[in-house]
């Protein structure tokens, strides 16, 4: 056996042939390796890639190549060892991409770039974006976008004609020729909804439908012009006379103002003011504002329905009687007329000297002289005498004096002596509704001053007041003193120094002087007619003249207590 084992041995050392004598044509045993050799370089890994040439890497010197590599495209390698190289790579998924074709995964026939996407977390068709909207219009790609890039660009944006885009997203590019809803217009030709045919350029507007039936980018405009649309409220906006702020006629079987309710149905008070819509309230929800009230001035409200708010009506500038003159531009004032009023002691004046009105154009002016005069006042003799209370009747001073210049006397205004140069002027006056009392300016101009001062040389200027706001009837413009406006009242000014210079009105020439503007304001019972009377004359001779002027009426809505009179 040992002798076996050393044969064998031998043999093996020896090489096929055995022993040392080798045939004389073999090759040298290093340049003819047999089969049967083992080659351990192709066991090794020598790119480090995980792979060897055994296990199929081919090319085990670059790391980027070996089996199942991700194929690079365009670097002229084998990546993968699949024996194609680049876009020769086989579609894998039969899709007809593969990966160098675009195809992002080639395992899923689903998945590739001609591939719709589809709200499942996947890119399918492999640009990069999974399911998001990605421009913030409201639309992702799986949403209909045609271009998740552009947030102008998606179903339903409006087709901006002539830009060379699907603006939105319908596969039409500026929509040319399309009339979707056969109405004779598209998109690019004014429609506004092509897919509605009632709605295009020319239709007629339907109001109250919130739909922009003619395409104008008016929703249900103000048809007939009135400044109300049936959305605001407008009932028939094809009648401008029919609309929420409209006055109802009552006679004409239309719902004019938009109530609901049609002619005598509307005359009710909803306010409580008397007056109803079809009385000629124009606003029976506001207890301030009616016929027969007077505009309350900066109150933003229409007072007296004549379709004016905070107008100040002016009616002196044309005055036709003294009640106008001094701003009393109510209707229904009466006025009557005595002594020497009559003839020349009275005028409507637009000045008196250098003095102007207090407010608009013109001022009612009284005199126991000639009005109109600016001369030099000596006095004008005429034949007219009486008393003011058998005009009147009895009337209260508002303070008697027991002096004789403290005005006729013990009894105060109800003396009956008889004056000189009397004229009056007597107005009955219909108070509005809303007014509480009333105030007037005036200015009293007398020659006998300072002369005739606590003599019995007065001229005397009274306003008596008839109302049932008073307990009874009374003087109501008064001096310092309580007592009626003579040379003896105590606001008389001492010449030249004028609050109200009178230059050229004849009491400014060393002769005479005045009281400056007062002002007198008197309580009044709102729907009354009350009755006034300006008086003015000579006592105790008929020599030198007085005047009165008379302006700027204005009622009062508040309650007044008085009466006052204030400079």
């Amino acid at each position: 056996m040992l002798g076996l084992f050393a044969m064998l041995a031998q043999t093996w050392s020896c090489g096929p042939s055995g022993g040392s004598g080798d045939h004389p044509d073999a090759a040298p045993s290093d340049s003819q390796p047999s089969p049967d050799r083992f080659d351990p370089s192709l066991f090794t890994d020598d790119d480090g890639d995980g792979y060897s040439d055994n296990q199929g890497d081919c090319d085990d010197t670059d790391p980027t190549v070996y089996p199942f590599a991700v194929e690079i495209c365009d670097d002229g390698k084998d990546n993968n060892c699949n024996g194609a190289v680049d876009a020769d790579e086989p579609d894998a998924d039969g899709d007809g991409y593969g990966p160098c074709n675009g195809d992002c995964d080639d395992s899923d026939p689903t998945i590739h770039p001609a591939a719709v996407e589809v709200p499942d977390g996947v890119d399918n068709n492999c640009d990069g974006i999974v399911d998001g909207d990605y421009d913030g219009d409201g639309y992702t790609e799986a949403a209909g976008d045609c271009d998740d890039d552009d947030p102008n660009i998606y179903p339903g944006a409006p087709e901006i004609c002539w830009d060379g885009i699907d603006n939105d997203c319908d596969g039409i590019v500026d929509a040319a020729g399309v009339d979707k809803d056969g109405d004779g217009w598209g998109p690019c030709d004014g429609d506004c909804d092509d897919n509605d045919p009632s709605v295009h350029p020319g239709a007629p507007e339907i109001d109250g439908d919130g739909i922009d039936n003619n395409c104008d980018f008016l929703i249900d405009q103000d048809i007939d012009g009135d400044g109300w649309t049936v959305a605001n409220g407008d009932c028939d906006d094809h009648n401008s006379a029919v609309h929420p702020a409209a006055r109802e006629s009552c006679t004409d079987g239309i719902d004019n103002n938009c109530n609901g309710l049609v002619d005598l149905q509307e005359n009710t008070d909803a306010d409580g003011d008397g007056v109803g819509v079809c009385d000629g309230d124009c606003d029976d929800l506001n207890p301030g504002a009616r016929p027969g009230f007077v505009e309350v001035p900066g109150d933003g409200q229409d007072n007296d329905c004549n379709g004016l708010v905070d107008d100040t009506p002016q009616c002196d500038c044309a005055a036709t009687s003294e009640a106008q003159a001094m701003d009393i531009c109510i209707p229904g004032v009466t006025i009557t007329y005595g002594g020497n009023a009559a003839q020349r002691g009275y005028r409507v004046s637009q000045n008196y000297g250098v003095v102007p009105p207090r407010q608009g154009c013109g001022f009612a002016t009284l005199s126991s002289g000639a009005a109109w005069s600016t001369s030099v006042q000596p006095g004008t003799s005429y034949s007219e005498s009486g008393n003011p209370v058998s005009i009147t009747g009895c009337f209260a001073c508002t303070q008697a004096g027991a002096t004789s210049w403290h005005h006729m006397g013990p009894a105060g205004c109800c003396e009956s002596e008889t004056v000189n140069d009397v004229a009056w002027i007597r107005l009955q006056i219909p108070v509005p509704l809303n007014a509480q009392g009333f105030s007037f300016d005036f200015l009293f101009l007398s020659a006998e001053y300072p002369e005739w001062v606590h003599s019995e040389y007065n001229d005397t200027f009274y306003a008596i007041l008839q109302t049932s706001a008073l307990a009874q009837t009374q003087n109501i413009s008064f001096d310092i003193n309580g007592q009626p406006l003579t040379v003896n009242n105590g606001w008389f000014e001492t010449p030249p120094n004028w609050t109200q210079s009178i230059v050229g009105t004849g009491y400014d020439n060393g002769i005479g002087s005045a009281s400056g503007w007062l002002t007198t304001t008197a309580p009044c019972t709102p729907g009354e007619t009350m009755v006034l009377t300006f008086w003015i004359h000579d006592e105790g001779d008929r020599i030198l003249d007085s005047a009165v002027i008379i302006d700027n009426w204005r009622w009062v809505m508040t309650p007044v207590s008085g009466p006052i009179t204030i400079k």
